[in-house]
């Protein structure tokens, strides 16, 4: 007679797999299903025939039978002994058998074992039920992005105003720092919880892949954990101790926070950039560096990217939390204050957004350096009409930011002497938007292709090409400049002898930096591609330079300006705040669009060259099904930031009473 019952038990005959119930731990050390199937004989009885032949008065007898082995009872097989199991063991192990399959006791079903799960043999990808693994990942990791990119971003500005607050001694000015960070106890939490699910989506889905940057990375990870423990501990450290430490401590925590969270910027933005420009690793990905692994080829002009850009992007979300507000007050002195609030985060969006094109310059120039055939597909391949798109936000994002700065111009006493350039700037604008949205090729039918002699269009194909969209976007962010010094100057008339001199060389600057600008378009369609390319850096150049010339001579010319009004707080159109939200909005959308960019352009490789995409989504998906991911995305990303505004706006409620009186202090 023999006897088995495991905690995992398989049976063997024809290969099939079962599991057998919660049997006791010596089970799984036992021999007896080479014998013994639950519920059918194989060389021994089943367990649930000896289950009904015996009951608990038989145990002794049965673990004295089983340690000795014999035959007799059920046949003549004999089953051998088993000295090495104590008895104890096999008590459990009868025990078990008896009352797990006892005569009424459902008969125990063979389990499907699940591919993948044998130690050691884990696929390389599973699948993701419903939208796939890659649009999970996809979206999920925006969301990530997205989140980690305000909450990097916000303590940056709002250390910089509380240091003005410090400085002026105005109280408004550290309310207002105190209020941004107010976003961020909830936002953090998003964060962490998205981070986390993307780890686990990302362990679970792309097990090889994981593994192999695992073998790569590994020992940052610690670090990293390191870091973000840091983050946390200082960043409820600067909300909560606001007003609780001497200021120039708050700061120095508030300095600490920014530090420890570009650190935690440099660390991931290896991981991501080592997968687009490998360094470090030999043609077969072994290891041979880790500090180039980090310090890859597009790792620098990436980290200088996305700090800006998550400046701009943290700005407008703060924006967007002033004109929610602000359309909620129900004094004038909210009002006031949210209309500053909205005020201030859309100038910190435009002050990050102006020097934005500059570093996407940068990093394209990397990834043509580095790879020709990652460069071509990035602007003449399957990404050239994205850039399309690309354009029509950006335009849109200037639009309305020099839209809002105008009608923010209406509140300020003595701006009236610039309502006559509007039409101008407007006029400038929309001639840039046109060009910069200019298709090179475009989308026409075979008779209308022949009308046109070919893919570009007879007249406006001219305006595709790099040369004509380089020197739209220097002169869109020269206009929107101009804009923005006039709303600065709104209310103030400058006093120094020397203003008329400053006006005319500030004049003078524009003038000569506009030319520039035009001159090099124009020679770019006369000089061979790598030269035209080259043309966009004395372009920007000379751009930047302009505006930090205007401005340090503003600062001088208006330092003890007359004014000539006040700022009327709260005097805004409604429209105004629907701007702000258009630019969140935009902001948002474009982020997503060019994370897809960054991720599209290996096209099949998970790491550039070394490791190869080979799951089922090893295509490049078309820009229609990318803009409906990462519009998705967005709205969900919105909707979890309308929780954060509306969590956030509790603290500022008065208190339920149960009085029956409402709500009360």
């Amino acid at each position: 007679m023999l006897f088995f019952a495991s905690l995992l038990a398989a049976g063997v005959q024809a290969g099939a797999a079962a599991e057998i119930g919660e049997a006791p731990a010596a089970m799984k050390k036992s021999d007896c299903l080479i014998c013994h199937q639950p519920d059918q004989k194989l060389v021994g009885p089943a367990f649930r025939d000896i289950a009904s032949k015996y009951g608990h008065a038989d145990i002794a007898k049965l673990v004295h039978k089983v340690k000795a082995g014999g035959s007799g009872n059920w046949g003549e097989t004999a089953m051998p002994p088993h000295p090495d199991v104590s008895e104890n063991d096999l008590a459990a192990i009868v025990t078990w058998i008896l009352e797990a399959h006892a005569p009424g006791k459902p008969a125990e079903k063979p389990s499907v074992v699940i591919a993948g799960t044998k130690p050691g043999a884990e696929p390389a990808y599973r699948a993701f039920p419903v939208i796939g693994s890659r649009v999970i990942v996809w979206v999920v990791a925006q969301l990530h992005l997205m989140f980690a990119a305000f909450v990097l971003a916000v303590p940056m500005f709002a250390l910089i105003i509380e240091y003005i607050g410090y400085r002026t001694k105005e109280k408004k000015y550290d309310d207002l720092a105190h209020e941004f960070t107010k976003l961020l106890s909830t936002s953090f939490s998003f964060t962490a919880s998205l981070g986390a699910l993307l780890t686990f989506l990302l362990i679970y889905l792309y097990p090889k892949l994981m593994a192999y940057l695992t073998s790569i990375f590994g020992w940052t990870f610690l670090p990293y954990a390191g870091l973000f423990f840091a983050e946390a501990c200082l960043m409820y450290a600067y909300y909560y101790g606001w007003g609780k430490f001497h200021p120039r401590v708050h700061l120095a925590i508030g300095i600490a926070l920014n530090l420890v969270g570009v650190c935690i910027i440099l660390i991931a933005d290896s991981w991501l950039t080592f997968m687009n420009s490998p360094r470090g690793v030999t043609e077969s990905g072994e290891l041979v560096n880790r500090w180039q692994t980090i310090h890859n080829y597009t790792w620098m002009p990436i980290n200088v990217h996305r700090l800006i850009a998550n400046i701009a992007f943290g700005g407008s979300i703060a924006g967007a939390y002033g004109a929610f507000k602000f359309m909620g007050a129900k004094t004038d002195e909210e009002r006031a204050h949210y209309d500053w609030m909205g005020y201030m985060g859309n100038s910190i969006a435009i002050s990050a957004l102006l020097p934005l094109p500059f570093a996407g310059y940068w990093l394209g120039k990397e990834i043509y350096s580095y790879s020709q055939n990652m460069g071509m597909t990035l602007m003449g391949g399957a990404f050239s009409w994205l850039f399309i798109i690309q354009a029509v936000l950006i335009g849109t994002l200037f639009l309305a930011a020099n839209y809002y700065l105008w009608l923010g111009m209406e509140r300020i006493e003595g701006a009236e002497r610039f309502r006559k350039f509007i039409k101008w700037l407007l006029g400038a604008i929309t001639l840039c938007f046109i060009v910069w949205a200019t298709p090179h090729s475009l989308v026409a039918t075979v008779e209308e292709a022949r009308k046109m002699g070919g893919a570009h269009h007879p007249a406006l194909g001219v305006l595709g090409v790099m040369s004509a969209k380089n020197t739209a976007v220097n002169i869109l962010i020269l206009t929107t400049y101009v804009s923005f010094m006039l709303y600065r100057r709104g209310n103030k008339r400058a006093i120094v002898p020397w203003a008329s001199k400053g006006n005319l060389a500030q004049f003078l600057i524009f003038a000569v930096t506009a030319l520039i600008v035009i001159a090099l378009g124009v020679l770019g369609y006369f000089v061979e591609a790598k030269v035209r390319i080259r043309l966009s850096v004395p372009q920007v150049g000379s751009v930047l330079l302009a505006m930090i010339s205007v401005t340090i001579i503003d600062i001088f010319m208006y330092r003890k300006a007359e004014k000539t009004g006040e700022i009327r707080w709260g005097k805004m159109p409604m429209r105004s705040q629907y701007a702000l939200f258009l630019i969140a909005i935009t902001f948002t959308w474009l982020m997503g669009l060019m994370g897809y960019v960054r991720s599209g352009i290996r096209q099949h490789w998970h790491v550039y060259g070394i490791m190869r995409d080979e799951s089922v989504d090893a295509f490049t998906p078309t820009l229609g099904f990318a803009s409906k991911v990462v519009s998705v995305t967005v709205l969900i990303f919105f909707t979890f930031i309308a929780i954060v505004f509306w969590l956030t706006s509790l603290s500022g409620r008065k208190d339920w009473s149960a009085g029956g009186e409402g709500e009360t202090k």
